[in-house]
C-alpha cells in the first residue's frame, strides 16, 4: 500500500509540473507566436505627460512710484488690488525716518540701472553682425514672397534694433529724465517698458495716471524685466544678479525711496533658458502649464510665445493672461513646466511608414483596414514617440497649408480608436 501511495504522489507531482510548464508556455510564448501570424493590431487609447524642471524669471509691464518726501506710508489700496486712474494710492505723514538697509539697497539697484547699467547682452559688434545677417535673410525672403518668413524676420529685426538702442541709450539723458541728484531718485516714475523713456516725475502721493494693479513688492529690476526688453536679456548677467524682493507696505520711507508699483496689464511672461537636451520639449504656439510653490502651487495655463536662440543660449518665452497677487511679488522662481499632457492613440513604431496623402504628398502615416478588408493610408500627427511605440493624434487634426494669400487651415482625417492597423507599415505600399 505504501508503494502505491508513493507512486500516486510522484505521478501527481509530475502532472503538476507539466501543467505549470504548459501554463508558462501558454502565457509567454503562444501570444508571441499568434502575433507573428496576425498582420494587424488595434489602435489603443493612451496618455502622455511631458514635464520639465526649470528656473524662470517673471516679466511684467509695470511702473515704480517714489516718495517726494520722507515719512510714514499709509496705503489706501492694499496689495494686489486693482486701482483706477485718478485714485490716490498712499498717504505719507511727515516723520523723521531712520535709514532702512533694504530700501537703501533697492534704491542703489534702481539708480544703477537708470544710470546705464543693464543685464542685457552688450556686444555691439556681434549684434551688428546678427542685424546684417538678418537683413540679408529678409531680402531673400521678400524675393521669394515668403510672407510668413518675412513677418518673422521683420519682428526679429525690430527686437535687435530695439536692443541696440537700449545698449546705446544716453546715460546723461536717462539720469536727467529720472531727475537723479546725488544718487537719489526724487518723485519720479520709471516706465518699465522702456529703460530710456521716462514720464514726467510723479509723486507716489499724486493721483494715479492709469488703471492697474497695485503692489508694494519691488526688486529694482522693474525697468529690466519688461516685455520689450526680455529678448535682450543676457543669460550670464542675469544669473549673476542677487534678486531680493522688498515689501514696502506700511514702511517708513525717505525722500526718493520707492513706495509702490503699478502693474499695467494682466498679461505677464515667464522666461527661462532651456538646456539643449530639453529644447525638443518646447514648440512655439503650443499650450503650456506651469506650477510653482512661489505662485501658491497654482497650475497656470498659457502658451509658448517664442523660442529665441541667442549665441547658443535658447530662451523660451511663455505668455500668461491669468493674473493673481503672487505674480507681482516674485521674480526668480523654480517652476515645473508641463509641455504636453495629451490623450491619443498608441501604435507600434513598426506600423508607421511613409505614404502619399490625398494631395499626393509623402508623409508619415499608418495603413488602416477598411470595411472592404483593404488597407488605406492615413496620415498621422505624432505627439510623442519612444523606441517601441508612438502616441498619435486621434480622429483628426488641423494643419496649415499654402503660403501668403493661399494659406489655409484644413482638417486631416486620421486614425480612430480601435481601428485595425497593419502591423508592419512597410507592407502597406506593396
Amino acid at each position: 500500500m505504501a508503494n502505491k501511495s508513493s507512486t500516486r504522489q510522484k505521478v501527481s507531482i509530475i502532472l503538476y509540473a507539466i501543467i505549470v510548464v504548459a501554463l508558462f508556455v501558454l502565457i509567454y510564448f503562444v501570444p508571441s507566436v499568434f502575433e507573428t501570424f496576425t498582420p494587424t493590431l488595434i489602435a489603443e487609447i493612451d496618455t502622455v505627460k511631458i514635464t520639465d524642471e526649470v528656473e524662470g524669471y517673471i516679466v511684467r509691464d509695470e511702473n515704480v512710484y517714489f516718495a517726494a518726501r520722507g515719512g510714514l506710508v499709509t496705503p489706501n489700496i492694499p496689495e494686489g488690488e486693482r486701482a483706477r486712474k485718478g485714485e490716490k494710492i498712499v498717504s505719507i505723514a511727515s516723520y523723521t525716518v531712520d535709514d532702512n538697509e533694504e530700501l537703501t539697497a533697492l534704491n542703489e539697484k534702481i539708480n544703477k540701472f537708470a544710470l546705464g547699467d543693464n543685464i542685457f547682452a552688450n556686444d555691439i559688434g556681434k549684434l551688428d553682425d546678427i542685424i546684417n545677417k538678418t537683413e540679408d535673410q529678409l531680402k531673400e525672403a521678400q524675393k521669394k514672397k515668403n510672407a510668413e518668413l518675412v513677418q518673422e524676420l521683420e519682428d526679429k529685426l525690430a527686437r535687435l534694433h530695439s536692443k541696440r538702442a537700449v545698449i546705446n541709450a544716453s546715460v546723461n539723458t536717462v539720469a536727467e529724465n529720472l531727475n537723479i541728484e546725488e544718487g537719489t531718485t526724487k518723485g519720479a516714475t520709471i516706465i518699465g517698458s522702456d529703460v530710456s523713456s521716462v514720464a514726467n516725475p510723479k509723486s507716489a502721493e499724486g493721483p494715479l495716471e492709469m488703471t492697474g494693479t497695485i503692489s508694494y513688492c519691488m526688486d529694482g529690476y522693474e525697468s529690466e524685466f519688461t516685455p520689450d526688453n526680455m529678448y535682450m536679456l543676457n543669460k550670464d548677467k542675469v544669473s549673476e544678479q542677487d534678486i531680493k524682493v522688498v515689501n514696502t507696505y506700511q514702511m517708513g520711507v525717505k525722500q526718493g525711496n520707492p513706495v509702490f508699483k503699478l502693474v499695467k496689464s494682466a498679461t505677464w511672461y515667464l522666461v527661462s533658458w532651456v538646456p539643449a537636451e530639453s529644447v525638443i520639449k518646447y514648440i512655439k504656439g503650443n499650450i503650456v502649464r506651469i506650477q510653482s510653490e512661489a505662485l501658491g502651487d497654482r497650475e497656470v495655463t498659457g502658451k509658448i510665445d517664442d523660442i529665441v536662440d541667442i549665441n547658443g543660449n535658447v530662451l523660451v518665452i511663455m505668455k500668461f493672461d491669468t493674473y493673481f497677487p503672487e505674480v507681482s511679488q516674485v521674480r526668480k522662481i523654480p517652476v515645473t513646466v508641463v509641455t504636453l499632457d495629451s490623450e491619443g492613440l498608441r501604435v507600434s513604431n513598426k506600423s508607421i511608414a511613409m505614404g502619399k496623402d490625398e494631395e499626393g504628398v509623402d508623409r508619415p502615416g499608418v495603413y488602416v483596414k477598411g470595411l472592404n478588408g483593404k488597407f488605406e493610408f492615413r496620415p498621422i500627427k505624432i505627439l510623442k514617440s519612444d523606441g517601441e511605440y508612438t502616441l498619435i493624434q486621434s480622429v483628426s487634426f488641423d494643419e496649415t497649408q499654402g503660403e501668403g494669400d493661399n494659406k489655409k487651415v484644413i482638417t486631416v482625417d486620421t486614425v480612430s480608436p480601435f481601428d485595425e492597423i497593419l502591423r508592419n507599415g512597410e507592407d502597406g505600399g506593396k
